[in-house]
């Protein structure tokens, strides 16, 4: 039987291991990454909140899925930047 070759190929296990790894690849680095974050997320939601004069809650979750965009887009240059050219 023949040996797949990975480049044409792209499994669950593979897709999935990519969206775990989107920003660091040890659980520890995870951890400090999503507290730092949404600590961030969190004082820039209160900020946002006092300024604008919107619910904290709603400032929050607002700022939280702008952090998610960022991230999401982040990842996709990288992924561009990292793939070769064709």
């Amino acid at each position: 039987m023949p040996a797949l070759s990975s480049q044409g190929t792209s499994s669950p296990q593979r897709r999935e291991r990519s969206w775990r790894n989107i920003l660091a690849a040890s659980l520890p680095a995870r951890l400090a990454i999503g507290w730092c974050v949404a600590t961030l997320a969190s004082v820039g939601g209160l900020y946002a909140s006092f300024k604008l004069d919107v619910p904290t809650g709603a400032a929050i979750v607002c700022v939280l899925g702008l952090v998610l965009l960022l991230a999401a887009v982040g990842q996709k240059i990288r992924r561009a930047s990292e793939s070769p050219a064709r």
